[in-house]
This record gives structure tokens, sequence and C-alpha cells, in this order.
């Protein structure tokens, strides 16, 4: 019982998380919109020819974006986030260099939209002791992301990731939508989402723990019923 009243708390807690929010708007119309909380690390050489991670928050003080563009011959849209990984604060000199994150998105074949492409922006700054000052790490050739929707449908995922070469940027708790028309930069109440893979899977196999935990109670229920039936005909016999 204990084990089942916690799994329910938990996927009431973890449905409230909350996510940062970005749009992009081009006059009255919001073409996109996107919610997640956003980690990553970046891989680079210290200036001892050490390779090192460096793992990071993402918490936006600026973002910028289009909904009419052209990329590698695609009308695309594309939401750049600005940020200062891990929120520090860069010495002086280097105030100005900030850390970017830009995510193209293009029609499908049979979706409304894609993800086409994405860049990392990195800014090395001189507590990092790094060999170069700045690096744009670029889609990996083997990264494969789902992120995509039919018709007027957007998309949401617990966990999705972005690969790089040499770095990583995760998406938790996403949601979002491309080449939308919206009168707002939230997400309609109505507004209906497919679900990535991992969560399609997810949500068959929660009825199915739930079930197991419910036949697991009423079976422990009816052994101790039993049990005290049992207890109760002994104490009978005993003060007849």
């Amino acid at each position: 019982m204990r084990a089942l009243i916690g799994f329910v708390l938990l996927a009431g807690v973890l449905s409230l998380t909350f996510a940062d929010h970005w749009s992009v708007q081009d006059g009255d119309e919001v073409c996109v919109v996107l919610e997640a909380n956003i980690t990553g690390n970046v891989k680079y050489t210290k200036i001892t020819n050490e390779t090192v991670e460096y793992h990071f928050n993402v918490t936006a003080i600026d973002s910028n974006g289009e909904c009419h563009t052209t990329r590698k011959n695609e009308s695309v849209q594309y939401l750049q986030i600005v940020f200062l990984p891990n929120n520090i604060t860069p010495p002086q000199e280097e105030a100005q260099q900030q850390w970017k994150l830009t995510i193209w998105f293009a029609p499908g074949h049979e979706q409304t939209f894609r993800v086409q492409d994405f860049e990392l922006y990195a800014f090395f700054y001189k507590f990092m002791n790094s060999t170069v000052n700045e690096t744009t790490y670029v889609r990996s050739d083997h990264a494969e992301t789902e992120v995509g929707a039919e018709g007027k449908n957007a998309f949401k995922c617990s966990d999705s990731a972005l690969g790089f070469v040499d770095a990583t940027v995760n998406l938790k708790n996403l949601r979002v939508i491309a080449f939308a028309n919206l009168n707002s930069t939230d997400f309609p109440t109505e507004q209906q989402f497919e679900q990535c893979s991992l969560d399609a899977r997810t949500s068959d196999i929660v009825p199915i723990i739930v079930g197991a935990c419910l036949a697991g109670l009423v079976i422990a229920v009816l052994i101790a019923y039993l049990i005290g039936r049992a207890r109760a005909k002994r104490q009978g016999y005993a003060s007849v």
C-alpha cells in the first residue's frame, strides 16, 4: 500500500515539473514555442593538452529567432537561446561573450515540422584554460532526433537529446511546436501533443504497474482476512 501511494505521489510531482519557456514571434504570428529544462556537456582541450568535459545548465538571458527564412535550400524557422553556462559571471573583459544554442525547424515529408539542424556556440572563459577561445559544435552525422509532429499537433518528450560532435544537449520535459500560427506565446489549452517513443512505452507500462500493485494489495488483504479468520476459529475451538 505504501509503495502504491509513493508511486502516485511521485507521478504527481513529476507532472508538476516546471520548464523554461521560449517563443519566436513575427508581428502577430507566433510560429515557435519551446519549453524544456536544458542541460549539456561539451568536450574541449585544456592548455595542459588534457581533454575534459564541461557540464552546464542553461539559464537563458535572451532568445531570438525567425519565422520566415531559408537554410540548406529549405524554408525554416529557428530559435536561438542565449545563455551563460551554469549562470556564471564571466570576467569583466569577457562579459559580453555568451553561449548560443540554435535549433532550426523545417517541414517534413509527413510532418508539419521536424528538427532540421542544430548548433551550439561555446566561448571558453579564461578560467576554463582552453587551447582555443571559442568553438561551434555542429550536429553529429550519427545524431537522431524524433522531434516533430503532424497537422496542428505539438511534440513532447520527458527526455530528448541533441547529439553534436564532442557535445550533447539534453532537453528534459520538452514541449515544442513549430510552423504554427498561434496568437499567444503559450501553448493553447486545447493543444494536442504527440509523444516520443520513450514516453509512449512508459504510458503503456504505467497502467500495468498500477494494476499489478492493486492486484498485490487485493491478495495481501485476502491473505490477511483468511489468516484472521483461521485464528478466530482456533480461538473458538480453544474456548469450547
